[in-house]
């Protein structure tokens, strides 16, 4: 039987004051400083005197490596994670486990050394516009399904865990286990806040636990706090100028069901859309990182990873749906997404503020012509942006059951089916949003001689579907 998952907000320190600058590990790893201690692990730089480099080391307490099970598990996802090579994950380079000085053996981790700023730190000075949170949450989307691709789960995505670096995102502590000295493969640590709802009910590791996990983290980065919950559940937050397509895959990110949410590739690739699509203000040049500055996330952050449910799509590539307003390359969208976050290195203290000029610079052409008045006709013309009639058909229909010209049941009905093609719009291609557009409109259809819906009204929300084809419209 799973157990619940252990969630801390703090940890105790561990007892390895055996470690010292000077200490070599197994003849080759050289430690120079502390960079971090938390409830099972010292994390210090050190140099590689074989391979020349300086390497980030993390000991794991001894009372880890006192147990056999936990130990081997240890090694085994520190060989998973060292198998994942990807440009925002760092790197985790060699397994051993050393005698201390003091008696015990304490399993190690040698990985790479990233130089910049954490998530975490960045937002004590406050939010960050949503082209640079849209940046960061969809390198670390990228990141995350080239992990779920090859079946590794991290189970701690939270800012602490997230390098703000001068070549883009770095997720840190990949494969290192959080097993509380516990060999039961149902206890896991993660953090408060950050876990998914079915996680704290006791379910295994799933990749659908981290893409809710990022989602919390995309919010805590516009709002500059983590979301409210309602229910066990992070409501991802509404903010005047951001997209709506941005807060439609946070809120998916954040669904209950896990089936329900996206998978990582899909977020990289509209966050990477959407923030590629805003302007390159934030493209400036980057000043170094602070000399000397290395960072790693506290030491038990991670949950044992485990095999994810489903493979995902690929992280990154070209947009798969032509009906967006924005259709850029992967390769170039991911170049303005790296140079957005090297400018928030550049510039730690910036403007936080969701919205503001900048979100309304990078409204959508049909956002900006909207602020024009034109005198109305008779009927004005339906919106030609998937997205815009969407939220015109979504309105007329709120406004149709306010006047009672259609009734409780079927408005349920036809709400579910827009839904269903506003996550088409968002997440799927060209095929997934005709196909829900078509269930749609049947939808509103249904049961045309039983006068659910007023003629009138049924008229006026089948002209809002156009845009989405003119097979939907016949």
């Amino acid at each position: 039987m799973l157990r619940a998952p252990v969630v801390r907000d703090t940890y105790d320190e561990p007892a390895m004051s055996t470690l010292a600058p000077g200490l070599r590990l197994h003849d080759r790893f050289l430690l120079v400083g502390r960079i971090g201690v938390g409830g099972m692990a010292e994390v210090w730089r050190a140099d590689d005197t074989v391979l020349g480099r300086p390497v980030a080391v993390k000991v794991l307490d001894p009372s880890v490596g006192s147990d056999t099970t936990i130990r081997l598990a240890t090694h085994r996802e520190a060989r998973a994670a060292a198998g994942l090579t990807h440009p925002h994950i760092t790197r985790v380079y060699d397994y051993g486990e050393a005698a201390l000085p003091s008696g015990g053996l304490a399993p190690y981790l040698v990985m790479e050394l990233v130089e910049g700023h954490d998530l975490a730190e960045r937002l004590e000075a406050g939010p960050l516009p949503w082209p640079a949170a849209a940046a960061i949450a969809a390198q670390v989307a990228a990141g995350l399904a080239a992990a779920h691709a090859a079946r590794v789960v991290h189970c701690d995505i939270k800012p602490g865990n997230v390098m703000l670096t001068q070549g883009g995102v770095k997720i840190l502590d990949f494969g290192i286990a959080g097993l509380a000295g516990s060999s039961d493969d149902g206890e896991r640590y993660g953090t408060v806040g950050y876990c998914s709802p079915e996680r704290l009910a006791g379910a295994a590791p799933t990749a659908a636990g981290d893409v809710y996990s990022l989602g919390v983290l995309l919010a805590e980065t516009l709002v500059g706090r983590r979301p409210e919950s309602s229910g066990g559940v992070a409501r991802f937050p509404v903010l005047p100028g951001v997209p709506a397509a941005l807060t439609r895959a946070g809120t998916a990110s954040l669904a209950a069901d896990p089936t329900e949410r996206p998978s990582a590739a899909d977020l990289a690739r509209v966050l990477g859309e959407l923030a590629a699509s805003a302007p390159t203000a934030h493209a400036v040049e980057a000043r170094p990182a602070t000399p000397g500055r290395a960072v790693v996330a506290a030491p038990t952050s991670l949950i044992r990873g485990r095999a994810a449910d489903h493979e995902p799509a690929r992280a990154e590539g070209p947009a798969r749906n032509p009906m967006r307003a924005v259709a850029i390359g992967g390769a170039a969208a991911a170049l303005v997404v790296v140079a957005i976050v090297v400018a928030i290195l550049a510039n730690p203290g910036g403007d936080g503020t969701p919205g503001g000029s900048v979100a309304q610079a990078g409204a959508s052409p049909q956002q900006r012509a909207s602020d024009d008045v034109v005198a109305p006709t008779t009927e004005p013309p339906a919106p030609t942006d998937p997205d815009d009639a969407l939220a015109a058909f979504k309105t007329a229909l709120k406004d149709a059951a306010d006047a009672g010209k259609i009734d409780d049941k079927a408005v349920q009905r036809i709400l579910r089916r827009a839904d269903d093609l506003e996550r088409a719009i968002t997440f799927g291609d060209e095929d997934d949003i005709a196909d829900e557009a078509r269930d749609l409109r049947s939808e509103v259809l249904r049961d045309r001689n039983k006068e659910h819906v007023d003629e009138l009204t049924r008229r006026q929300l089948v002209r809002l579907l156009i845009p989405f084809g003119s097979d939907v419209d016949r």
